[in-house]
């Protein structure tokens, strides 16, 4: 892979996990038109063109392209699964090419109530509507959410294996960052607008007003009880724990029809 020849940029970077408050925070730095463009870019669905079309540099630049203004300054957006997206397709790890091509700063960014965290995200996957859309969206195209336990536990456990992901990151690499707690931001976002901003060489914010509106109602708290009556009733979910399921192989059947048992495959974890 060769070495970007564009002029070394000031950036940051967001390593986070979904519903951790960044979409608001990126609605309030992508409104100054200075502070970057705030995005998920390393994401497929934000390429322009299919994914057969880019090597590894071409797609490098891409993200860096959608995520600067015009001052020259960027801000992207990472979850693991964006780092794991651009090693198994292009085969380099993007956020180390940027740290040694620009001056990024790095925030950390998570969010205590993983309760909370795993509702959001189940109701944003089930409705395919991650901020709210202020009641634009027509009612027929509304698609219904439903409470599912399994899939809470699957989500509570892998925030938290998202959070994981990062601190190991960080320390093995040794890179040097800011952690910021969404509940912290909340009633005072300044500190970490006021960090990325010194490093960018530009002013700050002029308000913390964000057009995003919380998407947290009463069906939320509902769900958050119902959900902890049934982890106090039935502990985690069976499936949460990866049990190691019979491997669907060639061996296997043959296995089956000698009344042999059979090979079970390896959990994720």
């Amino acid at each position: 892979m060769t070495t970007s020849k564009t002029q070394r940029r000031k950036g940051y970077i967001m390593l986070s996990m979904g519903r951790s408050g960044t979409n608001w925070l990126k609605s309030i730095s992508n409104a100054t038109g200075r502070m970057g463009i705030t995005g998920e870019w390393m994401g497929p669905s934000k390429l322009g063109k299919p994914l057969r079309s880019y090597n590894a540099q071409s797609y490098y630049e891409e993200i860096l392209q959608h995520a600067t203004t015009p001052n020259g300054r960027f801000s992207i957006k990472i979850f693991p699964r964006h780092l794991r997206f651009a090693q198994a397709n292009f085969g380099f790890d993007f956020i180390k090419k940027c740290a040694q091509e620009h001056d990024v700063k790095f925030f950390l960014v998570t969010r205590e109530d993983r309760f909370g965290q795993a509702i959001s995200a189940l109701k944003a996957q089930q409705s395919r509507k991650w901020t709210d859309d202020n009641g634009k969206l027509p009612d027929h195209l509304r698609r219904k959410i439903r409470y599912n336990y399994r899939k809470l536990c699957d989500y509570y456990f892998d925030i938290d294996a998202g959070y994981n992901f990062w601190r190991s990151y960080l320390g093995i690499n040794s890179i040097d960052h800011e952690a910021f707690v969404y509940e912290d931001l909340l009633p005072n976002p300044a500190p970490f607008f006021e960090s990325a901003a010194k490093h960018l060489g530009v002013a700050p914010p002029e308000s913390y007003e964000s057009q995003m509106v919380i998407q947290r109602n009463a069906e939320t708290e509902e769900w958050r009880r119902r959900f902890q009556k049934d982890i106090a009733k039935h502990g985690v979910h069976p499936d949460t724990y990866n049990l190691r399921q019979p491997s669907a192989s060639i061996s296997n059947a043959l296995r089956v029809l000698a009344h042999k048992p059979i090979k079970s495959s390896a959990g994720r974890i």
